[in-house]
């Protein structure tokens, strides 16, 4: 028990002592063995690491005085003078003297009150007395002065050294306005102890629409408790900013308080950000445990709004709060995870995939209570049941455009609402490709992907004897992991972007790879594989050339039986063989006197440029 007493004792100790003043007192005798330094009306005294000075009005020296006290000879009416340090506190004081000589003599003056001859006398040299006084609180200077004849005393000072303090209860206050919370207010709290009776005023800033009252704080036997009000209500939008509050006593004290203050006015309202890149949006990173649409600050449940719009929302910089609005909403962030509403929307520059990580509002129990998810009014396949677990709904593809999503019942299709917990767009991929006006490419991705304007593509079937590649005309777009030959008639960078739908290919003969491929990982036996080359100004698949030993990403090939002889392999390619006699596409073709032809047939004349059919042929004419 007396362990379990002492220990709660030490810990209120350690507790006070934390407040700014030691909650035990210290002590410092002004004696013989505490001088460092003796002058005339000065001398100095050390003890530990504080150093007191005493001076005196009639330029004494503080010499020694061996009678029956051993201490230090104060003359009689001379005031002295102890400089305390700067926080030193003194509460008590005591005097242990005699004379110097048989007369006796007394203490006149102690901190300003005076003392009859009969109040506290110091008796003759051969024997001596102690006075100790109780002080109040004596900070900066104490003063005594004996009467009578010269004295011989060692003294005593009984002391604290207290610390001023000066604290603000926020160290840093954020104020931004939107469009729907045009003003804002918050409240600080000032505190100090051990600080300079006084009124101060304020450092304050000069910012449009920000006021701060009162503008000063009053520090009474050295104590404030004082509340600030800041207001920000700005009538113009304003950048983000920061500006500072200085709070500070008497230069004596040392210290103030620095209230900080980050600000930014968007009464007008932000205007909606079109996505470019991946966005992410995600309710757990919005900085807000609880948003509610059911104030006068805010729209109303029926309005779409921009979430930027909204006060209170500080999302980190991977949430786009610029970019998303939101309609029929209950909560803008509820339990600091989630929104809950109808309608969720964004628009985007680029068609992508977007991942949803959603819930039911609560528990259902019918399964035609099921809520699906609905992206631009089509049902996905994705729903939920409950509000737990929640439901990640993941590669689904979107058009460039505004995206909607929303909540449908899976009964009736009727709208309903959604936790909305995460969203996440990324960009379709795509493809560049630089053509030269007269070379044939081929190409090989594994993502559908649109036909860029300017792009013919084809497919190629291998006829029997391995000897020609029928091209076939592909429409609109290019479906995944489908290898076709490219051409333009006009050299440029053209774009593959990736898209959600792309009709099926047969008969495609053409095969391909994504990434750098050893061909030896391609044949099998008794095969040969014949890549795409041009030799003699015509283009055809044939072998590689001697010591190529891969076959390019996104490049296609040809798979053929070997060869019985030892000559070369080659597969024409016949492009649109609907039209008689178009049997090769050959580059650098001489375009004189024979008579032209477009893709269709129909003759053109000699000025005709672009893709044209001459000697059966086809050419690029400049």
């Amino acid at each position: 028990m007396k362990k379990q007493l002492f220990f709660v004792l030490a810990l209120i100790g350690l507790m006070l002592m934390g407040g700014g003043i030691n909650l035990y007192a210290d002590t410092f005798v002004i004696g013989q063995s505490t001088r460092i330094t003796n002058e005339n009306g000065k001398a100095d005294f050390k003890s530990g690491s504080i150093t007191l000075t005493i001076t005196n009005e009639k330029s004494k020296k503080c010499d020694n005085g061996n009678q029956t006290v051993k201490g230090i000879k104060y003359s009689a009416g001379a005031q002295y003078t102890i400089k305390l340090i700067e926080g030193m506190v003194v509460s008590k004081i005591s005097f242990e003297a005699c004379t110097n000589y048989p007369e006796t003599s007394y203490i006149g003056e102690l901190n300003g009150t005076k003392y009859a001859e009969t109040a506290y006398v110091v008796p003759a040299k051969t024997s001596s007395v102690k006075h100790s006084f109780d002080l109040p609180n004596v900070k900066d200077n104490l003063t005594f002065t004996f009467q009578g004849t010269q004295v011989v005393a060692i003294i005593t000072l009984t002391y604290t050294i207290v610390t001023p303090t000066l604290a603000l209860s926020e160290k840093s206050i954020d104020l931004n306005l939107t469009k729907y919370a045009t003003s804002q207010t918050k409240t600080v709290k000032l505190t100090g102890s051990n600080l300079t009776d006084g009124t101060y005023n304020l450092t304050l800033p000069t910012v449009d629409g920000l006021t701060f009252s009162p503008t000063s704080f009053t520090v009474a036997s050295g104590s404030v408790s004082q509340d600030f009000t800041v207001t920000y209500a700005a009538t113009k939008n304003a950048a983000a900013g920061s500006a500072s509050i200085k709070m500070a006593s008497d230069a004596a004290d040392g210290v103030s308080a620095t209230l900080s203050l980050n600000y930014s006015s968007n009464v007008e309202g932000f205007t909606q950000t079109i996505v470019s890149g991946p966005a992410t949006w995600d309710w757990t990173k919005t900085g807000a445990t609880e948003i509610q649409l059911t104030d006068e600050t805010t729209p109303t449940k029926n309005e779409t709004f921009l979430m930027a719009d909204i006060a209170g929302l500080n999302p980190d910089a991977s949430f786009d709060a610029k970019a998303i609005r939101m309609n029929g909403v209950q909560y803008v962030v509820r339990d600091g995870k989630y929104a809950q509403g109808s309608k969720i929307s964004f628009t985007t520059s680029v068609p992508g995939t977007i991942e949803v990580v959603f819930s039911n509002t609560g528990t259902r129990t019918n399964s035609e209570e099921e809520r699906i998810l609905a992206v631009n009014g089509v049902a996905t396949e994705f729903g939920s049941m409950a509000s737990s677990p929640q439901t990640t709904a993941t590669g689904i593809f979107v058009p460039a455009g505004e995206i909607v999503l929303n909540g449908v019942l899976k009964k009736d299709g009727s709208d309903q609402y959604l936790r909305y917990y995460k969203i996440v767009f990324t960009p379709a991929k795509s493809f560049s490709l630089t053509t030269a006006d007269t070379e044939p490419y081929s190409l090989y991705l594994d993502y559908p992907v649109t036909i860029p304007e300017g792009i013919e593509a084809y497919t190629g079937a291998l006829d029997a004897a391995e000897e020609t590649l029928t091209m076939k005309t592909v429409e609109g777009t290019i479906p995944a992991n489908t290898a076709v030959i490219v051409k333009s008639a006009t050299a440029d960078t053209y774009v593959f972007k990736e898209t959600y739908t792309a009709a099926s290919i047969e008969s495609n003969s053409l095969k391909g790879v994504t990434a750098d491929t050893d061909i030896a990982t391609l044949v099998t036996a008794g095969k040969t594989l014949l890549t795409l080359g041009t030799k003699d100004g015509k283009v055809a698949f044939r072998k590689p050339a001697t010591g190529t030993t891969q076959v390019k990403a996104n490049k296609a090939y040809l798979l053929v039986n070997t060869p019985s002889s030892e000559g070369a392999k080659t597969v024409k390619m016949i492009f649109d063989g609907e039209t008689t006699g178009i049997s090769e596409f050959t580059a650098n073709e001489d375009v004189t006197n024979a008579p032209l032809f477009n893709l269709n047939g129909q003759r053109v004349n000699a000025n005709a440029k672009g893709l044209l059919i001459k000697n059966g042929k086809k050419i690029i004419i400049k």
